[in-house]
C-alpha cells in the first residue's frame, strides 16, 4: 500500500478585489430610497450634523432655516397673487391633499376594546367579523347576517343581535350600523337626556325631518299617528302607547328640543379615525413631453429627443425632498479656526469636530447629487429604449433588461436595480413603477400574417394589452372567447404564445375565464 504524506507549501499569488467604503455603501443606500424615505433621511442627517441646514422645504414653504420639523405643516402660508405664487400654492395644496394618514383606524380602535373585553370565543369571532366589515364611515359593507359562521352552531340570530349591540356601544358610539339614521338612534338611546320626540323621530321616522321645520315636522307626526289609529282602532290605549301613537301629544317646543338634540349627535362617528391603510405613492421622476423648437435635437442630458415633433424632459421630483446646504456659521467658524493657529480661542477638539461636521455635510450633499444624477441618467436611458411607449402608449412597450440600461449609462446592473427600487415615473400615460419598464420578450411567429409594423420582439406587457383589447372589443351578445381562440387571434397578429400563457396573463389582468364571463 502506497504511503500517504502531507506537505505544506507556500505560494505567492496576486488577487485584485474591490471593497466598498462606508461612503459608497451609504451613497447606494440613498439611491435605493424613494422620495418619502429620502425626506426622512434628510431630516435625520440635519438633526445629527449641525453643519447641515435646510435651505428650502417645498412641503413647509420655508427656506434658509437650520432646523425644522420633518412633519407636514398644518399652517397657512400666504403668497403673492402672481402666476408663480399661484403655482406654489397649487403645489402646496397638492401635497396637503396627498398627505398620508397616520392616525389609528376605526378597526384598530374597536379591536383594541374587543380584545380587552370578556366575551366567549363565538362572540369574539362574530364581533371581529362585524368590525372588519365596516367601511370608512363605520357602517356595514355586507349584510351582518352574512357574517355568521355556519360551521359554528353557537352563532345564531340571537348571538348576532347581541354582538351588534355590543359593538354599537363601543367607543365611538354608533358604529356597526346600517345607515346614519340607525347610528343616530343608537347614540340617542345611550344618552339619558334624549327627548322622547328625538327617539321617536330616529326610530324609523327620520324622513319627517325633511325639512327640519318644527311646525311641519309636528304636522307629519300627527298625520302619521292619526293614520295608525285608523288601522288599529280596536287596539287598547296601552297598545297605542306602546306603539308610540300618543306621539301626537308632542308640542312644537318638543320638536324644537328634539331637533336641537339630534344636531348634537355625530352622523359619521368614524370620521375622526383614519381609513383603512392603503398604499401611498408619490412620483419620484417626471417625464414631460415638450415640443421641439425645430432648431435640431436637444443636447441636454435630461432631455431625450423624440420623433422630431416632441422631446421628453426627465426631472427628479423636487416637491417632497428638501434641499440642504452647508451652514454658513459653521463655514465661517471653520475658516476662523484655521486662521487662528496661534490663538487658543478654539481648542483642538472643537476644531476637529467642526472640520469633521463640515466634511460629512459635504459628503452628504455630494451623495444627494449623485443620487439625482444617477436617477436622471438611468431614466433618460429608459425613455430612449422605450420611446415608442412614451410617444404612443402602453401597447408599445418593448422588451428591456436592467443590464441594457446599466451598459448604456456605464454602471453596474445592481446600481440600476437600486435606482428602480420602490420608485415611480409619472408620464403622460399615468403613474408607473420604474420596474414596469423592464419586461422580458415574448416569442413572435415569423409568418406572412405578421403585420409589417410589428417589432422584432414584443414585451409581456404588450401581450397583456393585446389580450385585454381583444376581450374588451367583443360585443356583449357574442359568445365569449376561449383562451384557445385568443391564441389564434394573437397568432394572426404575429404573436405566438401557448394557451396556458394566455390563461396566466388573463388571470394577472383579473379577467375571468370564458365560462365565468
Amino acid at each position: 500500500m502506497a504511503e500517504i504524506s502531507f506537505q505544506q507549501t507556500q505560494r505567492t499569488s496576486q488577487i485584485q478585489s474591490q471593497k466598498m467604503s462606508q461612503r459608497q455603501i451609504y451613497s447606494l443606500s440613498l439611491l435605493s430610497m424613494n422620495s418619502q424615505e429620502l425626506r426622512s433621511e434628510v431630516f435625520s442627517a440635519v438633526d445629527k450634523n449641525p453643519a447641515l441646514e435646510i435651505d428650502k422645504d417645498p412641503l413647509n414653504g420655508v427656506s434658509s432655516v437650520s432646523k425644522i420639523s420633518k412633519n407636514f405643516s398644518d399652517n397657512l402660508h400666504y403668497g403673492s397673487s402672481s402666476a408663480r405664487g399661484q403655482e406654489k400654492a397649487d403645489a402646496f395644496q397638492e401635497i396637503l391633499e396627498s398627505r398620508p394618514d397616520n392616525r389609528e383606524t376605526l378597526q384598530q380602535h374597536l379591536l383594541s376594546q374587543l380584545n380587552s373585553s370578556r366575551v366567549s370565543e363565538s362572540q369574539y369571532s362574530l364581533c371581529r367579523r362585524l368590525i372588519e366589515n365596516l367601511d370608512s364611515s363605520g357602517f356595514h359593507i355586507l349584510s351582518p347576517y352574512s357574517m355568521l359562521d355556519k360551521s359554528d352552531s353557537n352563532q345564531t340570530a340571537a348571538l348576532l343581535e347581541f354582538c351588534l349591540d355590543f359593538v354599537q356601544n363601543l367607543e365611538p358610539l354608533g358604529t356597526c350600523c346600517t345607515n346614519i339614521e340607525e347610528s343616530l338612534f343608537v347614540q340617542a338611546k345611550a344618552r339619558p337626556d334624549a327627548p322622547p320626540a328625538a327617539l321617536f323621530l330616529l326610530d324609523g321616522h327620520f324622513d319627517f325631518l325633511s325639512p327640519p321645520r318644527p311646525a311641519l315636522v309636528l304636522k307629519k307626526i300627527q298625520d302619521f299617528a292619526a293614520g295608525q289609529k285608523k288601522k288599529v282602532f280596536a287596539a287598547s290605549s296601552s297598545e297605542l302607547e306602546k306603539s308610540g301613537f300618543l306621539s301626537e301629544n308632542f308640542t312644537v317646543q318638543d320638536i324644537e328640543n328634539a331637533i336641537s338634540f339630534i344636531k348634537t349627535l355625530e352622523p359619521r362617528p368614524a370620521r375622526q379615525f383614519a381609513s383603512a391603510a392603503s398604499p401611498f405613492v408619490v412620483p419620484d421622476v417626471y417625464v414631460t413631453k415638450i415640443p421641439d423648437s425645430g432648431a435640431g435635437t436637444f443636447q441636454e442630458k435630461d432631455v431625450v429627443s423624440g420623433n422630431g415633433r416632441s422631446s421628453f424632459k426627465i426631472s427628479v421630483a423636487d416637491n417632497v425632498i428638501p434641499s440642504v446646504c452647508l451652514a454658513s456659521d459653521y463655514l465661517q467658524f471653520e475658516k476662523s479656526a484655521s486662521d487662528r493657529k496661534g490663538e487658543h480661542s478654539v481648542s483642538s477638539e472643537e476644531k476637529k469636530f467642526i472640520e469633521s461636521s463640515v466634511k460629512n455635510a459635504r459628503i452628504f450633499i455630494e451623495n444627494l447629487e449623485f443620487r439625482s444624477q444617477t436617477i436622471v441618467r438611468a431614466c433618460s436611458a429608459i425613455v430612449r429604449f422605450q420611446l415608442a411607449f412614451f410617444e404612443k402608449g402602453p401597447k408599445y412597450l418593448v422588451p428591456l433588461r436592467q443590464k441594457d440600461v446599466a451598459d448604456a449609462i456605464e454602471v453596474h446592473e445592481a446600481t440600476v436595480s437600486r435606482m428602480a427600487n420602490s420608485k415611480y415615473i409619472q408620464c403622460e400615460w399615468g403613474l408607473f413603477p420604474i420596474k414596469f419598464f423592464f419586461s422580458n420578450a415574448v416569442q413572435q411567429k415569423d409568418s406572412i400574417q405578421q403585420i409589417s409594423s410589428a417589432p422584432e420582439s414584443i414585451s409581456r406587457q404588450s401581450v397583456k394589452f393585446e389580450i385585454s383589447s381583444i376581450i374588451k372589443s367583443q360585443p356583449p351578445q357574442a359568445k365569449r372567447l376561449s383562451d384557445q381562440k385568443i391564441v389564434e387571434l394573437l397568432e394572426a397578429k404575429g404573436i405566438k404564445i401557448a394557451r396556458r400563457t394566455v390563461a396566466k396573463y388573463r388571470a394577472q389582468l383579473n379577467i375571468e375565464s370564458s365560462y365565468s364571463r
